[in-house]
């Protein structure tokens, strides 16, 4: 991976060198020299490469050793020098001096590095850039050869013990196919089962947790708002919670990744034992054992050659596999021994490769060339991982900084890339554009996973397999690239660069700093030992700091020292307050502070001119006070969750590269109208949510004027929580709104008759939004539309027909709270697409006839799952940072 670490190295250097040359005084001569250095050495890199993987030549390996060694040096002695002159050090002369004694050994150790180039005999090469149409995440393909395990699957769920709880048991090793199996099963449990859910364990699972995450999950499936204070109950008390709400229903959970039998020893009593219900686990230890149980083991056995080539050419070619291609692809999944997982990687890579038979002897000689690899399946997963971009290489590996199982959102990744300086600079495109699109990629080759899509298909979270993580771990540490920290490790390597400690487990962290570490990555630690906050702070060249769910109360001033921040994140963490030394991170990118306790921000924050991405607050539950002066912050693209008083709103019309805005608190009229006129400006905004003060949305009376607002040209999406006189004109014409929830409109005119001919519409969410008795709309209305809420209408008496090609791609529907409403419309039925409808607080004559034996029965009898609720859940937020 140094070939990666150059072109990293090359990136980060020519970016400086161009915009912040002045930092670089007095060293200049020395960059621009080891620039040209590494350029001249970057022909040689793919051959000591390929022999140190294959041939693991040692000779070749040492020489790897010794340039990346030299790299890190260098790059410590830069960062640190420029480091000096930021905080405007007296001492510069005396760091210069410094810098030049560490210097002159970097320029001897190069000679030792073009001496080793002849010695090892490397040879030039330039490795051809893969870069091929992309293939397709859909799903459904790595189901290939399991349609008899699913049926057995099926049949068990729907078995003969009624009246009992059974547990089924998916086994195999990583990469078989269990989850996916697993999901199917789910999707079945979501058409016949009352409630159901899905948890990840995994070794380290804290049980608390696990049950916590159990409950939401029944709550979710039927889309319900789980009981308040869920956070703080104990484990006795979350058991009795999901014991409770099981009763008298059929329900399912698939417990994912689970190691010990212990697991469901500590959570069977939350389970009725009397009952439908039914527990699949996935698992890799064979040896688990529930025999007091009804339980059913199924082992996944691998593919046959002729299943695992059809899954193959399924991602290679959407299909069928060219004649001439044949025999090469089958000897390529034979390499596979029969892992979906590895067959879906390969066949994304291929994807890639085009049809050129030349480039796939190339890969197959790889294959067979990686056979000296220890264990088969890195033979594959060596292979595609080689074949990635530099780039992608480091961002795949800094996925595995995160534990095992861990969701984390695209947004999140995305922010990271950017602030560690892993993207490319590509024209016409910002580097968020580039990210999204890395990790988009990184899905599409199979590894990632993705978790969720938003409700216009878009990927919004993913997470690592087991298997790739297992694997990318090896390369953390193989490669300096970073370590997860368990508490048997003591000792790190020098140069370590980032590490990631994550559920509860610190162990002594005294050695980190001693370390030039660029991220620190900390999750869900809920005690920190006291020395803790010396620790974090310590290494100074840090780029990324996460301290997400993180039990510290306090930010200590001396943060304001970490002068190279990027990225800053204290999400679910206990913090109060910023300090005031936050302006003085000059660097810094990004600050997430989501659901923590921070009610406003220092007015120091306005002096971080290169701040991107600002993202505080807790959604539209509670936002955070934004101070005087934040139209200094003119690079803002995401400002989220905040509050802007009325003498600071005029300063919004500075913030012209903002993307996403999302502003709470919005007290009356003329802040509104300030507030529209400044968006106006925002040409590049995609995403605006504007909540009025609650007691703004209370008063009835009081009607708000959308009209002078003149929306950007790329608007998307939009939310509005207040009460309106009209919709402005242009709303029924502005092509680009993809998503529109409109809460307290209490609109005269009918929303669907405005809405339905907008030709990107996917989600249309009206609650409280009409004071109208009839909804309706023209022929072939809402022509993308997968999504309709309908809620609190009170008056709404009649749903017209739907007409003749209307709503043909819907999926969700939600009408609740409409208590006037007598029956679902003509024309019902022809909804095909139809795969949700959830009734929430319906009169009970309404649902009569919706449920068997109904008039309305037969519109309906297509929707494969049908749910009637009392209980609001809180609808998904168009907005998310």
């Amino acid at each position: 991976m140094v070939e990666a670490l150059v072109t990293f190295i090359l990136q980060k250097w020519s970016e400086q060198l161009q915009q912040q040359p002045s930092l670089l005084h007095g060293a200049m001569k020395d960059v621009e020299w080891i620039l040209g250095e590494l350029q001249s050495l970057k022909p040689f890199l793919n051959d000591a490469e390929r022999r140190v993987r294959i041939e693991r030549e040692e000779p070749v390996a040492s020489w790897v050793r010794l340039l990346r060694r030299v790299i890190f040096e260098s790059e410590d002695a830069i960062d640190e020098f420029m480091g000096s002159l930021a905080s405007d050090d007296l001492n510069f002369i005396h760091h210069q001096q410094q810098f030049s004694i560490r210097f002159m050994r970097v320029r001897r150790d190069f000679e030792e590095i073009h001496k080793g180039i002849d010695e090892c005999r490397l040879k030039a090469s330039i490795k051809d850039k893969i870069s091929g149409v992309s293939s397709c995440f859909s799903g459904e393909i790595d189901l290939v050869g399991r349609e008899k395990d699913l049926k057995r699957v099926e049949e068990w769920l729907l078995g003969r013990e009624k009246q009992k709880r059974s547990l089924i048991s998916l086994v195999g090793v990583d990469g078989l196919g269990k989850n996916s199996l697993a999901k199917k099963a789910y999707h079945f449990m979501e058409r016949h089962f009352d409630c159901f859910g899905w948890a990840f364990v995994s070794e380290s699972v804290n049980i608390r947790d696990l049950l916590n995450r159990i409950l939401k999950a029944f709550y979710k499936s039927r889309e319900e708002k789980a009981p308040d204070g869920i956070e703080s109950m104990k484990e006795e008390e979350l058991q009795d919670a999901i014991l409770s709400y099981l009763q008298g229903k059929r329900y399912g959970i698939v417990l994912d990744d689970i190691w010990e039998f212990s697991v469901w020893e500590e959570l069977k009593s939350a389970f009725p034992l009397e009952g439908n219900g039914r527990i699949i686990f996935t698992t890799s230890n064979v040896f688990i054992n529930l025999d007091k149980e009804v339980f059913h083991v199924h082992m996944l056995n691998t593919l046959s050659n002729s299943l695992a080539l059809e899954l193959f050419c399924k991602k290679s070619f959407h299909g069928e596999c060219p004649k001439y291609l044949k025999e090469l692809a089958l000897n390529m999944v034979k390499h596979c021994h029969g892992l979906p997982l590895t067959v879906v990687i390969l066949g994304g890579l291929m994807a890639r490769m085009g049809t050129d038979q030349t480039d796939w002897k190339t890969i197959l000689e790889d294959l067979d060339g990686a056979r000296n690899l220890d264990g088969s399946v890195n033979q594959v997963l060596w292979t595609c991982y080689n074949y990635l971009s530099p780039h992608l290489k480091y961002c795949f590996l800094y996925c595995a900084l995160f534990p095992k199982g861990y969701e984390i959102t695209k947004n999140t990744f995305i922010k990271l890339f950017v602030a560690e300086g892993f993207v490319e600079e590509l024209p016409g495109k910002t580097p968020e554009d580039v990210a999204s699109d890395y990790l988009v990629e990184l899905v599409d080759r199979g590894m990632l996973k993705p978790i969720m899509h938003y409700y216009d298909s878009n990927l919004r979270r993913c997470r690592m397999h087991n298997l790739l993580h297992a694997f990318a771990n090896q390369m953390l540490e193989k490669e300096d690239f970073g370590v997860i920290h368990t508490p048997k490790i003591t000792k790190f390597t020098k140069w370590v660069r980032r590490i990631g400690i994550h559920n509860g487990k610190t162990g002594d962290l005294t050695e980190i700093g001693k370390l030039n570490l660029r991220s620190f990555i900390m999750t869900t630690i809920h005690q920190l030992p006291t020395y803790m906050n010396q620790v974090i702070l310590s290494p100074k060249l840090l780029r990324v700091l996460v301290l997400e769910d993180v039990a510290i109360e306090k930010l200590p001033e001396e943060v304001g020292d970490l002068i190279h921040l990027h990225y800053l994140s204290l999400v679910k963490s206990g913090i109060k307050a910023l300090p005031a030394s936050i302006g003085k991170l000059q660097n810094l990118l990004s600050l997430c502070a989501e659901k923590t306790k921070v009610t406003s921000l220092p007015a120091e924050i306005t002096a971080l001119h290169k701040l991107r991405h600002l993202v505080v607050g807790d959604y539209a539950k509670r936002v955070v006070l934004v101070p005087s002066g934040i139209k200094n912050l003119s690079n803002l693209q995401i400002l989220f969750g905040v509050m802007i008083g009325y003498n600071c709103i005029d300063e919004l019309i500075s913030l012209t590269q903002l993307m996403k805005l999302d502003m709470g608190e919005v007290k009356d009229g003329d802040e509104l109208r300030k507030l529209c006129n400044s968006v106006q400006k925002m040409r590049r905004l995609r995403h605006l949510a504007i909540h009025m003060s609650s007691s703004n949305v209370e008063d009835r009376s009081k009607h708000q004027e959308l009209g002078i607002l003149m929306p950007p040209p790329n608007l998307e999406d939009l939310y509005f929580n207040g009460s309106l006189k009209e919709l402005p004109k242009w709303v029924a014409s502005h092509n680009s709104l993809r998503m529109v929830q409109l809460v307290g409109a209490k609109l005269m005119e009918d929303p669907l008759s405005i809405f339905c001919q907008l030709p990107n519409l996917v989600y249309l969410g009206l609650e409280d939004a009409y004071m109208g008795t009839k909804i309706g709309c023209s022929a072939k209305a809402f022509p993308k539309l997968r999504s309709l809420d309908l809620a609190r209408m009170e008056r709404l008496e009649e749903w017209t027909a739907i007409k003749e090609g209307s709503f043909q791609k819907l999926e969700y529907l939600t009408i609740g709270d409409c208590k006037k409403l007598k029956r679902l419309p003509q024309g019902f039925q022809q909804l095909y697409a139809l795969q949700r409808f959830l009734l929430v607080n319906m009169q009970e004559e309404f649902v009569r006839r919706v449920r068997v034996g109904g008039e309305d029965h037969l519109m309906v009898q297509q929707v494969p799952r049908i749910l009637v609720s009392h209980k609001y859940d809180e609808k998904m937020r168009l907005f998310s940072s």
